[in-house]
């Protein structure tokens, strides 16, 4: 799930649709993917039209925009994403958002991408995991990108300047964990991360240049 401060939420689910809620009442549901939706992304909300990203077990990515200053009473039904973005061949498991412009993919084929929900492009590829990636996340204010899968890693990469076609980022260090799975992690405002695990949290510190 995601949200905003305004109380907007959306959640994505098993029933191929992801849906935005607000005051436990559903205003609109996302129709389009032919798999599970496996996670959602707020992109920016602005005068009660939101941009959000879902991705999901089909191996794409969608991109709509929601103005839900046309709701009324029932839940807007929106079958038409304004981009879909495909590259993974396998499910995609999560989204971290890095700019206005750019956005990450994690993904069961054992890569990260970025995206340029712009242009619609590829503009970042990231292996260095040796099974499915189940999380990733990025904190641009420090300059770091964290991934966590199955192959009892997590792994650090460094922010690019920018992005392009082709661009392959090689992982800067990789911090080994004591669980096989490492279903998410988080990166905290002072650059510290959690990570959960299939059993246990483990919260490690990741040191600046």
């Amino acid at each position: 799930m995601d949200g905003s401060s305004d109380g907007f939420f959306i959640s994505g689910s098993w029933d191929k649709t992801a849906r935005i809620w607000k005051n436990r009442n559903c205003v609109a549901v996302l129709k389009g993917h032919t798999d599970a939706v496996w996670s959602v992304l707020l992109l920016s909300n602005s005068s009660n039209k939101l941009k959000i990203a879902t991705a999901s077990a089909d191996r794409s990515i969608r991109i709509w925009t929601i103005d839900l200053a046309t709701f009324l009473n029932e839940p807007l039904n929106v079958s038409s994403a304004d981009m879909v973005l495909t590259g993974h061949s396998d499910c995609v498991r999560s989204l971290a958002k890095v700019d206005d412009n750019h956005l990450l993919s994690a993904s069961n084929d054992g890569g990260v991408r970025c995206w340029d929900i712009i242009a619609g492009d590829c503009v970042g590829e990231f292996y260095g995991h040796s099974n499915f990636v189940y999380d990733v996340a990025c904190r641009p204010e420090h300059g770091i990108i964290l991934s966590s899968g199955e192959d009892r890693s997590v792994r650090v990469w460094p922010l690019p300047q920018e992005w392009r076609t082709g661009l392959l980022i090689e992982c800067s260090q990789t911090i080994a964990l004591p669980c096989q799975s490492v279903w998410c992690l988080s990166i905290l405002p002072n650059g510290d991360a959690v990570a959960g695990c299939r059993l246990l949290y483990i919260l490690f510190y990741l040191y600046d240049n």
